[in-house]
């Protein structure tokens, strides 16, 4: 697994143009739309066949719940997931040199909640499984979608012991 963090400095740089939207709907719902396209530069490297891995993209939740007015600096704020729908795709892709049967997948996504069962909360985000084949071929950047609603609780942040 190879992980990129929003929140983290050592890949923020890797996020190209995210985008977001959280709206409220009846009955006590909302609605979180999160969107973008990380730099991963995933190369298949030495050897024949294909090399496959699972890419975590981690998203900076805490910043868009305090857009919409939950105080995710002293509490830990959750989106309770009910119903989501996710997606994941190339974006760009390179071979350095001739290319010998060289292939490019994204061959599953799916999200992951950082905050256990279906509790979306900061760091939580998208897995895209991709693979690569041919000794030059990169990877080089993937498109990312989750959307999400549910229903947004909070609770004092513990003290540390």
């Amino acid at each position: 697994m190879i992980s990129y963090f929003q929140s983290d400095n050592s890949s923020a740089g890797n996020f190209v143009n995210p985008q977001w939207i959280i709206t409220p709907l009846p009955n006590n719902k909302w609605c979180l739309v999160l969107s973008g396209v990380l730099i991963c530069n995933f190369t298949t490297g030495t050897g024949s066949g294909w090399r496959r891995d699972t890419l975590q993209i981690g998203l900076d939740i805490n910043s868009i719940f305090s857009f919409a007015g939950f105080d995710s600096a002293n509490k830990i704020v959750t989106l309770q997931v009910e119903q989501y729908a996710c997606y994941g795709s190339l974006n760009s892709i390179f071979d350095k040199d001739e290319s010998v049967n060289a292939g490019f997948a994204v061959d599953k996504f799916y999200p992951f909640f950082a905050g256990g069962g279906r509790a979306l909360t900061d760091g939580s985000g998208v897995f895209l499984d991709v693979a690569t084949q041919d000794i030059d071929a990169t990877l080089l950047r993937v498109g990312y979608y989750l959307m999400a609603i549910g229903t947004i609780s909070s609770a004092p942040i513990p003290p540390i012991q």
